[in-house]
C-alpha cells in the first residue's frame, strides 16, 4: 500500500481472516481449492529458479503461498 502522505510503503502484516471480510466485502467469494491445484502450484514453483523458496498450503478454500 503506498501511503500519498509519506511516499513511502506502508506495509502491514494481517491473518488470512482479514484478507477473506476484505474480499467479501467486494462481494468475492472462495471457491475450493482441490489438491491436484495445490500440486500442480508446486509443479509450476519448481520451473523457477527461485522456486523452492516458496510453500504452497491451503486454508480452508484458499491458497496460501509463503
Amino acid at each position: 500500500m503506498i501511503n500519498p502522505m509519506k511516499k513511502l510503503p506502508v506495509i502491514k502484516h494481517v491473518k488470512i481472516d482479514v484478507w477473506r471480510k476484505f474480499f467479501a466485502w467486494f462481494g468475492m467469494k472462495e471457491i475450493k481449492l482441490s489438491m491436484s491445484s495445490l500440486y500442480q502450484a508446486n509443479l509450476v514453483a519448481e520451473k523457477f529458479s527461485y522456486g523452492s523458496c516458496c510453500t504452497f498450503d491451503r486454508d480452508g478454500d484458499s491458497l496460501i503461498i509463503g
